[in-house]
């Protein structure tokens, strides 16, 4: 079986021209140890974690640095409804949500993609 990433129109296909999986599955268990002893080392503390939370950090963080806006984010994530993806506002500034839910973080993510058109 062969799996694409998501294309920039957002919608998911198979296909045989995608690259397959890897044979060596990443393990969760070996990630969780692997991230527990660099916390140790660093003296942070250590606090178990699933995909769901990298999935919700990546959506956050994605609105906080302006890389796109609300609707993009939310084909981004593959939502179906952008209700959805509201949840992801109450993680964030009220300036950022405002700049979430407006053009201002479209036009800044498309100027970094395309340049400046103007």
């Amino acid at each position: 079986m062969s799996v694409c990433l998501l294309p920039p129109g957002g919608r998911r296909r198979r296909s045989s021209r995608c690259e397959p999986l890897p044979q060596r599955r990443l393990e969760l268990r070996g990630l969780h140890a692997r991230a527990e002893k660099r916390a140790a080392k660093a003296c942070i503390p250590y606090r178990r974690f699933s995909f769901h939370h990298l999935r919700h950090l990546f959506a956050v963080e994605y609105l906080r640095e302006g890389k796109g806006g609300f609707y993009d984010l939310s084909r981004e994530l593959g939502h179906s409804s952008v209700k959805t993806t509201e949840i992801y506002l109450a993680y964030l500034t009220p300036e950022q949500a405002a700049r979430a839910q407006t053009g201002v973080a479209q036009k800044r993510a498309h100027r970094r993609r395309f340049g400046n058109t103007d």
